[in-house]
């Protein structure tokens, strides 16, 4: 059996998690210590959503706050 598809984000969902415009969402993905994309297609890059959450939670604490248990799992 093959493992589960994990959630995947791309830079639309990380600037709804953060809070910021599409311009502030790919300059902060594209910071060192940003979790690395695990993939990058024609329209652009994929994280995983888990990674992604841990870095909010991490870096930017006031944005985590804002994030609903339902934004942390799946917008």
């Amino acid at each position: 059996m093959s493992d589960p598809m994990p959630d995947l984000v791309g830079t639309y969902e990380i600037r709804h998690l953060l809070g910021v415009s599409r311009q502030r969402a790919f300059m902060v993905s594209c910071r060192d210590g940003f979790p690395k994309p695990v993939a990058e297609l024609a329209s652009g890059r994929i994280w995983r959503r888990d990674d992604v959450v841990a870095w909010v939670r991490l870096h930017r604490p006031e944005a985590y706050a804002r994030i609903t248990q339902g934004e942390a799992e799946g917008l």
